[in-house]
């Protein structure tokens, strides 16, 4: 029995430290130092957090502090000190694989009156911690973009290519020499090497796409990496519903209408926050389901008809007639006198045809009936 113990422990270490390993590239780090706003030293023992987020750390006898393995997306962070205003930055982004600075921030003494100090972080024009060719494309930008799916996010970068199959080609590279990473999982097929799978627009955090000078954690690519991360639940439920619908009709017509549907329609749902009575737990959960009425070109199959044939090879959806004259076609009457009408004698009659629903007149092939 203790020999048991000893191997269900093992392996439960085992488990804990594969799991921060699978996800070890896919966090970000938050560093910054922070000062007294009056005479510019530094403040040590200064508490720093992430609102909404058990992230947090305590600056250094130098005031610079390092937050660890923080998962990417939007964050307030709140600075507070014994005898000095707090101060919160708000909306501070957080990136995978990258590091977050906000450079130097300043307390001022409690001594001076006034409120908490709030600031808007500003959004960086490049990513000046990046070592290598990086875009990163967050959420707040992808609901914006009229895309479905991190790969036609990707798509849109300069130096992809996306060919007729939809796989993507990045500075030339042939479609399996892409690395593809969803919450730091490798998502390739394992046959092709191609993309496997998609990830809910409602549920991309940011997608983050290298075209070169990649690191070492990053195997069986040559020409990229794509690493896209989902979200986490935050401190606040969270509920979102996304419906789309074409307009038109994707019935079959021999008229030429306004707008033709392809009977497109998606919905998506996602939920996420804290659990009820354990608010350090977080989830989230998205669904998305689609559907086409009709034939897609570049994902679907085109129906083909599998009934009879009429004696022309065209399908057999008409009344059954015969071809007296074998011009294919079934002919009412031929006007051999080029007057317009019937002439008995002169003429010759319509030729014999099988009335199948009973209307009393000649029913064509209408192929909106196969």
């Amino acid at each position: 029995m203790d020999t048991l113990k000893r191997v269900f422990h093992v392996k439960a270490v085992l488990f804990l430290l594969l799991t921060n390993y699978l996800f070890a590239g896919d966090v970000g780090k938050v560093v910054g130092t922070v000062v007294d706003k009056e005479n510019g030293s530094p403040l040590p023992g200064v508490n720093v957090m992430l609102a909404g987020s058990s992230y947090g750390a305590a600056t250094t006898e130098t005031g610079s502090f390092v937050i660890l393995n923080v998962s990417p997306g939007l964050y307030d962070v709140k600075f507070s000190f014994i005898g000095y205003r707090a101060v919160t930055i708000e909306q501070v982004r957080v990136t995978s694989d990258l590091t977050t600075n906000l450079f130097e921030t300043k307390l001022a003494s409690e001594a001076l009156e006034g409120e908490e100090v709030v600031v808007v972080a500003d959004k960086p024009l490049i990513e000046i911690n990046a070592t290598n060719e990086v875009r990163v494309v967050r959420s707040e930008d992808i609901q914006n973009m009229n895309v479905r799916g991190y790969a036609d996010v990707v798509a849109l970068q300069t130096g992809v290519v996306t060919d007729a199959s939809g796989n993507l080609h990045i500075r030339g590279g042939r479609t399996d020499e892409v690395g593809f990473y969803v919450d730091g999982v490798y998502v390739n097929n394992a046959y092709t090497s191609g993309r496997a799978g998609d990830v809910p627009n409602l549920s991309l955090e940011e997608v983050s796409f290298q075209s070169g000078g990649f690191g070492a954690e990053y195997g069986s690519a040559n020409s990229g990496i794509v690493k896209t991360t989902t979200k986490t639940g935050g401190s606040d439920l969270d509920i979102t519903v996304e419906g789309i619908k074409d307009f038109g009709s994707p019935d079959a017509s021999v008229d030429k209408p306004f707008a033709y549907s392809y009977g497109y329609q998606l919905g998506s749902f996602a939920l996420g926050g804290p659990v009820p009575g354990l608010n350090w737990l977080r989830y989230f959960l998205s669904v998305e389901q689609s559907s086409l009425a009709d034939a897609s070109p570049t994902n679907a199959t085109i129906p083909y008809y599998t009934g009879e044939l009429d004696a022309a090879g065209r399908p057999d959806v008409g009344d059954n007639y015969i071809d007296a004259n074998g011009n294919t076609i079934w002919d009412d009457f031929i006007d051999k006198d080029a007057n317009g009408v019937y002439d008995e004698g002169i003429d010759t009659p319509a030729e014999v045809y099988t009335d199948n629903n009973g209307n009393g007149e000649y029913d064509a092939p209408d192929y909106r009936d196969i």
